[in-house]
């Protein structure tokens, strides 16, 4: 499965960035499909606080209804803590989208709206074909991250750093029924995706793109991404994913293109803890 993406991966990056058509510079890999957003700073901070706001609401009333609703239940299990985990994020989509909206209103008022004489850039890809280059940006993903992952765990234990799992993969393998497993792929292929792609690609680095250097841009939420996941061992390649995510949406201008690539990346994975033995078996 694998092997297959890589070649996938290998035929696209050749074909949309190393290829002599692609290196071009009227080639469609260098047109930008983003819109510049051009949000007040202080409205972008006040709308970033409001989003996490209604993200602890949401969870603070939906837990207080699954303990109501199953006495049993425990929030301090390692499903509980993954499921206090997903409630938030589904406070932090409904946040998105009352605060969405309440931008797309603000975006008709003065000072917020494109500048007069701006060009806009190139129309975003449509939702099929952004679905398609996202499962290609996967492919890429994992031929890119495949050798970066191997040289990062090789250069921390040469320094002697110790390389743990990460607690989701112990927990992905000690699944103890259907329907946690259920919970857990929901949680990994469809969830986590949606909200963190909104977050780092459709927030962070849409409002970075506009006012900073591109590698800047590209890199600031690449490096929190990588720190929020507090593992050394994976520091590195999720960084490159996240830069390489952040440059897929700028030339797609569709958040649905990362939100596949991501999906799919996270899907990769898990179905890899099944197929390859734990360390000692």
């Amino acid at each position: 499965m694998s092997g297959l993406c890589c070649l996938v991966g290998a035929f696209l990056l050749w074909h949309w960035q190393l290829g002599p058509a692609a290196r071009a510079p009227q080639s469609p890999a260098w047109r930008c499909r983003l819109a510049r957003w051009f949000l007040p700073v202080r409205f972008f901070w006040l709308s970033c606080g409001a989003v996490l706001f209604i993200g602890l609401i949401v969870q603070g009333l939906l837990g207080r209804i699954i303990v109501t609703l199953n006495k049993n239940f425990s929030f301090s299990s390692d499903i509980g803590l993954l499921m206090e985990d997903a409630v938030f994020r589904l406070g932090i989509l409904f946040g998105f989208f009352l605060i969405g909206r309440l931008l797309q209103v603000a975006a008709r008022l003065p000072g917020f709206g494109i500048p007069r004489g701006l060009a806009q850039p190139t129309p975003p890809l449509s939702t099929a074909k952004a679905v398609l280059v996202g499962a290609g940006v996967f492919c890429v993903s994992v031929l890119l991250l495949f050798p970066i992952s191997m040289a990062w765990r090789w250069l921390l234990a040469r320094f002697g750093f110790e390389i743990p799992l990460q607690g989701l993969v112990e927990i992905f393998r000690t699944v103890g029924s259907p329907n946690e497993l259920g919970f857990l792929l929901f949680l990994a292929g469809v969830l986590v995706p949606i909200s963190e792609e909104l977050v780092f690609r459709g927030a962070l680095f849409r409002y970075l793109h506009t006012r900073v250097p591109a590698w800047f841009a590209l890199l600031v939420p690449g490096v929190v991404f990588a720190l929020l996941h507090r593992n050394l061992a994976s520091f590195l390649p999720l960084l490159v994913l996240s830069v390489v995510f952040s440059i897929a949406y700028q030339r797609t201008g569709n958040i649905v293109t990362t939100i596949v690539a991501h999906s799919l990346f996270n899907l990769h994975s898990v179905a890899l803890l099944f197929l390859v033995p734990p360390p000692g078996a």
